[in-house]
């Protein structure tokens, strides 16, 4: 697998391969479709400036530093975070987003087993409820980051429905 990028989640290990292109592309119109000023936003943050924030948030004795961090971090959740999360639920079904799930996952290993449909499941069942949307986010960042930052469709504005 070239290109693999490997990352802790929720205490496990996952190895996050590269989309090929006969698959990411497709994969790259659908989430264009469903709302891609949204998943740049979500693709492109720092992880590390999460981790500080919540680091901060759940500090006993707090600098006055550690509360400018949360405060910002707090105003960008709702600003920009809880919209584009929002948004994209609002585009697409359950059904559209286990599509793009599987695709995805096909790429990514657990235990020495790619995530194919049956491993989902068996990987999924027992953890927790938002570890398969933070391996899938992992996942997205790792083969479209670069994508979504020069994606044409940011420059264009969008047409008027009437």
């Amino acid at each position: 697998m070239a290109s693999a990028s490997i990352k802790r989640i929720d205490g496990r290990e996952y190895i996050f391969g590269r989309i090929p292109p006969t698959k990411s592309v497709p994969l790259q119109v659908q989430l264009l479709k469903l709302g891609a000023p949204e998943i740049q936003f979500l693709v492109t943050q720092n992880p590390q400036e999460w981790i500080a924030a919540a680091a901060a948030f759940v500090a006993k004795e707090k600098t006055s530093e550690q509360v400018a961090m949360v405060n910002a971090f707090t105003a960008k959740l709702v600003s920009q975070a809880i919209p584009a999360i929002s948004g994209i639920i609002q585009s697409a079904d359950g059904e559209q987003i286990m599509g793009m799930m599987k695709v995805m996952f096909a790429f990514i290993q657990c235990d020495g087993n790619y995530l194919v449909e049956r491993e989902i499941d068996i990987q999924f069942v027992d953890s927790e409820p938002g570890t398969i949307w933070k391996v899938f986010a992992e996942g997205l960042r790792v083969n479209f980051a670069g994508f979504f930052r020069v994606s044409p469709s940011f420059s264009i504005p969008p047409t008027a429905t009437t």
